[in-house]
C-alpha cells in the first residue's frame, strides 16, 4: 500500500536526520541577528529590553550550524544573555519551519513557529535547570536536565520561579563570566542528550505520539511508530555485524 510505503520512507527520513544530528559535535556560529530577515526581531528587541531590567546583558548571538545544515527548511536563531552574578544563561529563541518540514519536524512539532525564552543554570555537580515559557509541552525528559515549562509567563515570573527553583535545590551551580564559558557548558550538555540520544535509538515512541497524535489517525500513528521500530532494529544489527 502506498501509505505504508510512505511511512516507511518517513520513518527512515526521520530516523537518520536525528542520528546524524547527535552523531557528531554540535558547531554554534556566532552571528549577526540583522543577517536573518525571517525571524521575529521585535520580539527578541522586546525580550532583550525586558530582561536587561533584571540586569541581564548581551552575551551573543548564535545558529546551530550542525542542526541547520541537517535540518534545512528551519530557521533557528538564538539570542544570549547573561545575569549579573553569572549564574543564568537567557536565551531568546525563535524557531520557524517552512516548507515541506513545516509537516515533517519531529522535535519541535508540525507548523513550527516557536517563540520563547528559557533561562539556563548549569549545577556545580552536573546537571542543568531549565525553565522556559514554551507553549509546547515535552514528551519527556533528558536525562540530568530538568525543564520545567510555564507556558505564558512574563519574564518577572519566571525568572523568580527559576531562582526560587535553584535556591530549593540547595546546590551549587557555575558561575559564567562570557561566552566561552557558555559554549562550554552548551558542548557538556550536548554530549549529555547525545548519550541519551544513542542509547535509546534516536526517536522515542512518545516523541512520535506527541507530535503526530494531534494530526493524523491513531492507525496511523501506531504504523509509523512501528516502521521506526523496525529501522531502529535493522541499525542495529548492522552495527552488530560491523
Amino acid at each position: 500500500m502506498r501509505i505504508l510505503e510512505d511511512l516507511d520512507s518517513l520513518a527512515r527520513e526521520m530516523y537518520f536526520r536525528r542520528r546524524a544530528l547527535y552523531s557528531q559535535p554540535h558547531e554554534r556560529v556566532l552571528v549577526k541577528l540583522a543577517d536573518f530577515p525571517n525571524v521575529a526581531h521585535a520580539f527578541f528587541e522586546q525580550m532583550q529590553a525586558e530582561l536587561k531590567t533584571h540586569d541581564f546583558t548581551h552575551a551573543f548571538d548564535f545558529v546551530n550550524k550542525t542542526r541547520a545544515e541537517i535540518y534545512k527548511d528551519i530557521d533557528e536563531v538564538y539570542r544570549v544573555m547573561l545575569s549579573a552574578d553569572g549564574s543564568t544563561v537567557a536565551e531568546i529563541v525563535h524557531i520557524r519551519s517552512n516548507g515541506r518540514q513545516r509537516m515533517l519536524e519531529d522535535d519541535c512539532g508540525p507548523g513550527t513557529n516557536l517563540r520563547v525564552v528559557a533561562l539556563i543554570t548549569e549545577f556545580a555537580d552536573g546537571g542543568w535547570l531549565e525553565t522556559n515559557n514554551s507553549t509546547r509541552r515535552p514528551s519527556f525528559q533528558f536525562p540530568q536536565i530538568e525543564a520545567v515549562r510555564w507556558p505564558g509567563k512574563s519574564i518577572a515570573q519566571i525568572l523568580e520561579l527559576h531562582n526560587q527553583a535553584i535556591r530549593k535545590s540547595g546546590r551549587s551551580f557555575v558561575t559564567f563570566r562570557g561566552a566561552d564559558e557558555i559554549l562550554t557548558s552548551y558542548r557538556r550538555s550536548d554530549d549529555t542528550i547525545a548519550a541519551f540520544r544513542r542509547s535509546t535509538g534516536y526517536i522515542l515512541p512518545q516523541e512520535i505520539e506527541s507530535t503526530f497524535g494531534c494530526i493524523w489517525h491513531p492507525w496511523a500513528v501506531r504504523r509509523f511508530i512501528e516502521a521506526i521500530a523496525r529501522v531502529q532494529m535493522e541499525e542495529a544489527k548492522t552495527r552488530d555485524v560491523e
